[in-house]
């Protein structure tokens, strides 16, 4: 004998619901599996990007004036042989154009962080390039602790095994005569005890 008996089903909102719930609890359980690492990865690539970025910006700036200064205007150097291969230093250079600095990174195979007046370092746009390549700010007011942090700074990178370039003219002079240097750099070979 058979059973006739029907079987209920519960009303199709009811199921629905059901199912969306089991679906919903599902969704979560994978998602707080998996965002997590998801998360913990996309914070170190942001970090590592971060980190490299700086150094990707100044390999192409630095094979860009190279090849100029190979090229186009075909610059020859001498004296490279004194700047240290792996420690850090100070370059003091006079300072007759804007191409200074750029001559500078083409003839040395090294990371130079330059000394800039602190109203270039923090200009609107090229500010933001500046910073991310670390160079170093000077305040004109001679504040004790304006020149406290600027000796801080450029002894934090001579010992991070940097270089550290500083024009001690201050600025570009108009006659393209050798101008006078400001006084200090004496001062900052002495504290960071650089060559």
């Amino acid at each position: 004998m058979k059973n006739n008996q029907a079987t209920i089903s519960p009303p199709f909102l009811v199921r629905l619901f059901n199912e969306k719930i089991i679906k919903s609890i599902i969704c979560y359980l994978i998602i707080q599996l998996i965002f997590p690492y998801t998360r913990f990865l996309i914070t170190a690539s942001s970090i590592l990007l971060a980190f490299y970025f700086r150094q990707i910006v100044y390999f192409f700036l630095h094979s860009l004036i190279w090849v100029l200064s190979k090229t186009i205007y075909r610059i020859n150097t001498s004296g490279i042989e004194n700047i240290p291969k792996k420690s850090g230093g100070i370059i003091v250079a006079n300072h007759t154009s804007l191409l200074d600095a750029l001559l500078i990174i083409s003839s040395t195979k090294r990371t130079v962080r330059f000394v800039m007046h602190d109203k270039i370092f923090h200009a609107p746009v090229i500010g933001l390039l500046f910073k991310k390549l670390n160079m170093i700010p000077i305040s004109s007011n001679k504040t004790k602790e304006g020149l406290d942090d600027f000796n801080y700074r450029c002894k934090k990178e001579i010992e991070n095994g940097h270089l550290v370039c500083i024009f001690p003219e201050g600025e570009i002079p108009r006659n393209g005569q050798l101008s006078t240097f400001k006084k200090g750099i004496e001062h900052l070979a002495k504290i960071t005890q650089a060559p």
